[in-house]
């Protein structure tokens, strides 16, 4: 066996062979999203992907898809596609071919959470079938949102031992922080502040997310090195830059969650909580500097102040408004779609099409605020798209998982197992609390990363509890 094959025959190495080929990929994307010539970028994420699905697909299938959902901006297909979902249909493919050969596991789902899944997949269906605008895209978007709760059952599959958490996890935290790299180089050499480099728009969610794990993972119950520091000097910068009020109140509000979650279900979290607290101030006061340094405070300061009670006001015949007032008057025609659909509501991810016909306001108005958006929660777009029913099955759904994640937290053992339970439960905290504002995890890129760590937290419950009945029967 030449050296070469014996390279190859080693499982890790087809890992450091993706990550390589990643940091290849991502340089030479950076410099032609600069140039602006993304033809170059997308002929080399081609053939990046490509080479990995013939040789190495079975060892790092999830890996891909992972970075699938950083490498977003530059493709864009019909039906609102994006490359992540064609890397799910090949993952749900793989899965069914493979499904018993040993590459996933055999661990069956909380019966609880099985039967809502199939519920709220049934709601969706039904929207899709009984919508008063039944047709060839409202069936397609119904298997669309299949394939998101597909994506959910493979990753929660995919998981052969616990360390494989952990692992995954930390896959997504380095692509996200590639992603950063990108965006503040896009930033500083373009200087437009909302620039979110090769992820798209999707990084404006990453960013937030990103950092809550590091917090909880590094600082709060880990070590943390200057490569942590820096990483999440940089994803803190970007997400300011970007600007997006309710990315920040998210973070906030799961940063303040998951503080008082650690401080109850960990003593010595709460130690050292208290203890660092001087740190957290002088960190805090570093953070702030730094924001002073490159001017970041104006863009808190802006955007803060863009925020007032007043709906609309005019400046020489033109309509100004802010997002709120927008949002607003979305939340008012989805509202009306659902009066007239209470049951099963209009179809799936069909508001974008089909708001004109539930439309209460001048054409000026929708024409400006409406037409094309979908509800901008994802509660609301749940309750004007799939209806009552359909928004039940929702948050019972979402509830299920919430639960099991503080369930999960209980079975805990080792400081390992209460750091990861924490931060699962305050990553679907994040979900549920961030979707009665925004509607990033309807659909796309956001969607399959909601669901993809949806996956891994039922994952990391359920060997928990496995763990727990096994020294059960051991010591019965």
């Amino acid at each position: 066996m030449s050296n070469l094959d014996l390279f190859l025959s080693r499982e890790e190495n087809h890992k450091i062979l993706f990550f390589g080929f990643s940091i290849i990929l991502t340089v030479l994307s950076v410099y032609f999203l600069i140039q602006e010539q993304t033809i170059f970028i997308k002929i080399l994420l081609f053939l990046l992907a490509g080479i990995i699905i013939f040789f190495y697909f079975k060892k790092v299938y999830l890996i891909v898809f992972i970075a699938s959902l950083i490498y977003n901006r530059f493709f864009y297909f019909p039906l609102r596609l994006q490359i992540c979902f064609f890397l799910a249909l090949i993952m749900i493919f793989f899965f069914i071919t493979y499904k018993d050969s040993g590459i996933f596991n055999f661990l069956s789902l909380p019966v609880k959470l099985k039967r809502i899944a199939v519920i709220l997949i049934l709601a969706v269906f039904a929207s899709s079938f009984f919508t008063p605008f039944f047709s060839f895209n409202s069936v397609y978007l119904g298997f669309y949102f299949l394939t998101l709760i597909f994506i959910s059952y493979i990753t929660f599959r995919s998981v052969n031992k616990y360390e494989d958490i952990r692992f995954y996890l930390n896959v997504f935290v380095v692509m996200v922080a590639v992603a950063g790299l990108s965006s503040a180089f896009e930033i500083i050499t373009t200087g437009r502040l909302r620039a979110t480099g090769i992820a798209g728009f999707p990084y404006m969610e990453f960013a937030p997310f990103t950092l809550l794990i590091i917090i909880f993972r590094d600082f709060l119950f880990g070590k943390h090195d200057i490569k942590i520091n820096l990483i999440a000097i940089l994803l803190f910068t970007t997400m300011i830059a970007n600007q997006s009020r309710f990315a920040w109140l998210g973070f906030l509000l799961a940063l303040i969650y998951g503080l008082i979650m650690s401080s109850v279900y960990s003593k010595e979290t709460y130690r050292i909580i208290r203890k660092r607290f001087p740190l957290f101030i002088l960190g805090a006061i570093f953070v702030i500097s730094i924001m002073f340094i490159f001017r970041l405070d104006q863009v808190i300061f802006s955007r803060v102040s863009d925020i007032n009670l007043s709906l609309f006001s005019s400046t020489e015949g033109d309509i100004v408004s802010n997002s709120l007032e927008t949002r607003f008057i979305i939340w008012i025609v989805a509202v009306n779609a659902f009066l007239q659909n209470p049951v099963t509501g209009i179809g799936y991810f069909m508001f974008n099409d089909v708001s004109v016909y539930y439309n209460v306001f001048p054409d000026i108005f929708y024409n400006r605020f409406v037409l094309g958006n979908d509800p901008h929660t994802t509660y609301m777009a749940f309750l004007a798209e799939t209806g009552i029913f359909g928004l039940l099955s929702f948050l019972i759904y979402i509830i299920t998982i919430f639960s099991l994640s503080v369930k999960a937290i209980k079975l805990t053992e080792s400081s390992n197992e209460i750091k990861y339970s924490i931060i699962f439960n305050v990553l679907v905290f994040y979900f549920m609390v961030h979707s009665i504002y925004a509607g990033s995890f309807t659909y796309g890129t956001n969607g399959f990363q909601m669901h993809f760590i949806l996956g891994l937290a039922v994952a990391n419950y359920v060997f928990l509890k496995k763990k727990m009945t096994d020294r059960l029967k051991a010591k019965y």
